[in-house]
Formats: structure tokens, C-alpha cells, sequence
């Protein structure tokens, strides 16, 4: 009872050591604690580790914009406006920032330490979500040229498939749909996070009293969140989708060309042309899938960007004790999805890489067998016209989607949520044990 006790606040230490902006093994976030709130080694190293992750990921996400290709002069003008509404993106985003914090500070004065707290930690990785889901759609816009011209080579590849005309129609029709239902994406995130902004301003306006001033700032706040949450990061996870079913089509139809060329009685020379053929569609469709990785990388770049803070929000309150069992399962549910819509990338790309392997497989069988040496030599060309590397979503030599990728993420993502709920438990847990010092 006569001692004194000083209390300390927790504080955590960053001290960012990047020497090269392309070295991730001497760059990141090294995590110290100056209260010894992570007790265990085991703790901090993983934290360690987790936080050279998190920020190896953002600081590639971030040079993605800086590192755009302008060597041909008719991309140059694309450039310039990539720019201009880049940061005509931001200032938008600034605007729901401020709007935001008003709204945050008029909530924070109605709410217990542990809800400013919980509250805090929500606002901050919603206004991230609000920001980048934004410069996604911005970003989708600027390559719109791009995907009309990725759908017209694709066109004219399936126009050379003559032997499957059906294909080719039926792949056109898809094209189509997909662009539906891109607007429909579009609409139903729209109209789903108007109630679910208005919703909460209304139970803001009926529960805390909200001032008829704040009630119109949220209204004004909820509605730019609507507009930028449209996510085109589930857009692209759409096309991307499409896209390797499309591949895969094309792979398979290669694959059963090539078997029937073989399996034929035509002469040598005919069975050469046509090898040589589909080398040449094989070779068209690598040509497609590094246009589409330019692309829809850095759309899928973004959407992990967008994903990521959703999943730490899930995370994070289904840690929570103080939850109830109905929010808890609300938010699993809710982590669960982002984490399914971070490995459907992964997922679509070695669907592609066994595809491609199994191309290659069945060319090394067929050599074997008692052809001619003419033959061989086609087929050997054949075999190394395309490579299981080069269907991959790389966002500009960036990022690659691979379980590598996934296996990151997912421990960076953990890593946060592990130290944000360590934070509030030691925060509440000293602020506990201090009145009960007080109180003895």
C-alpha cells in the first residue's frame, strides 16, 4: 500500500532498416517492446518475422505504381493520366478520411476506453479498405483498353482452332457474361454497403445521439464509401477466373489437336506443318497470358491489399472474449471468405501450371515412341515453346501468386492480429490491476 507504482504505458518501437528497396531479406519493421509485454522469444520472433513480411508486401505494393512501363511513346499519354487520376483517387479518399474522423470523434465521447479502443482499431482498417478499393477501380479503368485488346487476341487465336468452332463461339458468349457481371459486382456492392454505412449511422444517430449535423456527415461519409468499396478486386478475381478456365481450354485443345496430328496417317511433311501449327497457338497463347499478367497482377496486387485489412478486422474481433458468440461467428465467417478469396489466385495458377505440365508430359511421351528424327525435332521445339513459369500472375515482377505468396500473407496477417489483441489485453489488463490498486 506505501509504495509507490509507476505506471508505463506499452510502446512499441519501429525502426525501419531498408538499405535496399529490392532486398527483402535486409528490409522491414523490426518490433521491440519497451514494457516486456511479449514475454515469450518465441513471440517476438515470430512478430519479427510477421512484420518483415507485412511490410515487404506493402512496400512492393506501393513501388507496383512507380514501376509503370513507358519505352513505347503511345503509352506515354495512359502514363500521364495514370498519374493524374491517381492522385485525384486520393484526394477523394482524404475527403472520407476527414469525414471519418468527425464521425469517430463524435462516436469516441459516447463509448467506454475498452470500445474506443475496439472502435479505433475498426475505423483505421476500414478507412485503408476505402482508400484502395478506389484506387482499384481507378485502376481497372485505366486498362480498359488493355482487356479489349487481350479478348481480341483471344478471338483470333480461337479463330485459328478451327476444328472446334464451337469453342470459339461459346468463349465469346462467356466474354460477354463476364462483363455483366462485372456490373452487377459493381451495383451489389454498392447497394449492400449504402445500408450496411446507413444502417450503423442510423443506429449511431438512435444509440450514442448523434447531432442532426453528424447524422448528415455519415450519410455524406457512407455514400463516398459506397462508391469506392464497389470492389473491382473481387472484379478481377472474377476475370482471372475466367481467364483460367479459358487457358485451360485452350491447353486441352492443343493437347487433343497434337494427339490426333500424331495418331493420323498423313504424310510426314503434313504432320510437321501442323506441329508447327500449334506451336505457333501455343506460342499465341504464352503471348496472351503475359498481356493478362501485366494486367489483371496488378488488379489482384490491389484486391490483396483490400483483403488483407479485412481479414486482421475478422481476426481480430473473433479473438475478442469480450464478443458475443453471434458477432464471433459473424466475423469467422467473414475471415473465412477473405481467405478464400486470397487463395483462389493461388488456386487458379497451378491449375494452369499442372495443365501445361501435363501438356509437356504428353510431348515427351510421344517423342519417345519410334518417330521419325524430323518429327522429334518438332516436337522437341513444341515442348519448349511454353514453360509451367510462364502462366503466372506476377503484377509486374512484384508479386507472384503461389502458396509462397499465400503462406506469407496469411502469416503476416495473423502476426497483426496476434499484436493487436496483445495490445488490448495488456492495455485493459493494467488499466484493471491500476484501479485495483487503487481501490486497495
Amino acid at each position: 500500500m506505501g509504495r509507490n507504482r509507476t505506471k508505463i504505458s506499452p510502446k512499441l518501437v519501429y525502426y525501419n532498416t531498408i538499405s535496399s528497396p529490392l532486398s527483402p531479406a535486409r528490409s522491414g519493421l523490426i518490433a521491440t517492446n519497451a514494457t516486456g509485454a511479449f514475454r515469450s522469444k518465441t513471440t517476438q520472433r515470430v512478430c519479427l518475422v510477421g512484420f518483415k513480411k507485412l511490410s515487404d508486401f506493402h512496400r512492393l505494393y506501393v513501388c507496383s505504381f512507380l514501376r509503370i512501363d513507358i519505352t513505347h511513346p503511345a503509352e506515354s499519354e495512359e502514363s500521364h493520366w495514370f498519374f493524374v487520376r491517381f492522385w485525384s483517387v486520393w484526394m477523394m479518399a482524404v475527403l472520407a478520411l476527414y469525414l471519418g474522423t468527425v464521425l469517430m470523434d463524435e462516436t469516441l465521447r459516447s463509448l467506454s476506453p475498452r470500445g474506443q479502443f475496439n472502435f479505433i482499431i475498426f475505423a483505421l482498417l476500414i478507412y485503408s479498405t476505402h482508400m484502395e478499393a478506389f484506387v482499384i477501380a481507378n485502376l481497372m479503368r485505366v486498362c480498359r483498353k488493355k482487356w479489349v485488346e487481350i479478348i481480341a487476341d483471344c478471338e483470333r487465336l480461337e479463330e485459328r482452332m478451327v476444328a472446334t468452332s464451337s469453342m470459339a463461339q461459346s468463349m465469346r458468349s462467356s466474354a460477354q457474361f463476364i462483363l455483366y457481371i462485372q456490373w452487377l459486382i459493381i451495383a451489389f456492392n454498392f447497394g449492400i454497403n449504402i445500408i450496411n454505412d446507413f444502417g450503423m449511422g442510423m443506429w449511431n444517430h438512435y444509440n450514442i445521439k448523434m447531432t442532426v449535423h453528424m447524422q448528415a456527415t455519415c450519410y455524406i461519409f457512407s455514400f463516398i464509401g459506397g462508391l469506392m468499396i464497389p470492389s473491382n478486386a473481387t472484379v478481377a478475381r472474377v476475370w482471372m477466373m475466367y481467364f483460367g478456365r479459358l487457358f485451360r481450354t485452350y491447353i486441352q485443345q492443343i493437347a487433343k489437336l497434337l494427339r490426333e496430328v500424331l495418331d493420323s496417317n498423313d504424310t510426314l511433311e503434313a504432320k510437321v506443318i501442323a506441329i508447327d501449327d500449334l506451336r505457333v497457338q501455343l506460342n499465341h497463347v504464352r503471348v496472351i497470358a503475359e498481356k493478362l499478367s501485366k494486367v489483371l497482377g496488378v488488379g489482384i496486387l490491389f484486391g490483396y491489399g483490400y483483403t488483407i485489412p479485412l481479414l486482421c478486422i475478422g481476426g481480430y474481433f473473433v479473438t475478442m472474449p469480450s464478443m458475443r458468440f453471434r458477432v464471433r461467428a459473424y466475423f469467422a465467417a467473414f475471415a473465412f471468405a477473405h481467405i478464400v478469396s486470397i487463395l483462389v489466385p493461388v488456386v487458379i495458377v497451378a491449375q494452369l501450371s499442372r495443365g501445361i505440365a501435363d501438356l509437356k508430359r504428353m510431348i515427351e511421351e510421344m517423342s519417345v515412341r519410334n518417330a521419325p528424327p524430323l518429327l522429334r525435332t518438332h516436337l522437341a521445339l513444341l515442348d519448349r515453346a511454353v514453360l509451367t513459369e510462364d502462366f503466372r500472375i506476377d503484377a509486374r515482377g512484384f508479386f507472384k501468386a503461389d502458396l509462397d505468396m499465400f503462406i506469407n500473407i496469411m502469416g503476416a496477417s495473423v502476426t497483426y492480429t496476434v499484436v493487436l489483441s496483445q495490445a488490448h489485453n495488456r492495455m485493459f489488463d493494467e488499466q484493471t490491476s491500476d484501479m485495483s490498486l487503487l481501490e486497495v
